[in-house]
């Protein structure tokens, strides 16, 4: 798997973090180039791109942010600034192209597959697509509809996340370990 999209049950639950914990991992296992490509960009990387938007057929590396050695950080509004392609389908097909020719890896961050139809092409187009639940708040029946219509979509379901998770042992047993 080199492309992998993240995507939330549903719109409140941050699935940027664990994309960025995904990216950091694999960065520190591999010398291949990743790339993070976040939803909500930080300010300081908008306006990077923003003066970068004018210039055409620019390398994507050029106007993302280096992370570390090997990691990028690559705001997804920048893919938007620079592609020519219009309509979901066609913009997805040219990004997802794109990351595969500068990136070995792409962790993605996709829209919330409860709420956009988005996040069933991104698990089409890419190798596929890993459900992020939150534990206090995503119900079963919630779950099992996302993955009926992402399975009739025909996306790569590879596995899911459960975030937000507290767990009952006490932080006291925790630092003794």
């Amino acid at each position: 798997m080199k492309q992998v999209v993240f995507s939330a049950a549903e719109q409140h639950t941050d699935v940027g973090i664990i994309c960025d914990q995904v990216g950091e991992a694999l960065a520190v296992e591999t010398g291949a180039d990743i790339a993070i490509v976040g939803r909500n960009p930080s300010a300081a990387a908008m306006m990077h791109v923003q003066r970068k938007r004018h210039m055409e057929n620019v390398a994507i590396k050029s106007w993302s942010t280096k992370a570390g050695i090997n990691l990028w950080r690559v705001p997804e509004s920048g893919l938007r600034e620079h592609s020519e392609e219009s309509g979901s389908g066609r913009y997805w097909l040219s990004c997802l192209a794109e990351l595969r020719n500068e990136f070995e890896y792409a962790v993605i961050q996709g829209p919330a597959a409860g709420a956009s139809s988005e996040a069933a092409l991104l698990g089409q187009l890419a190798d596929g697509i890993i459900l992020v639940l939150g534990a206090r708040s995503t119900r079963g029946a919630v779950a099992r509809k996302i993955k009926e219509t992402l399975e009739g979509a025909q996306s790569r379901i590879l596995g899911a996340v459960l975030s937000e998770r507290i767990f009952p042992v006490p932080e006291r047993i925790y630092r003794r370990l």
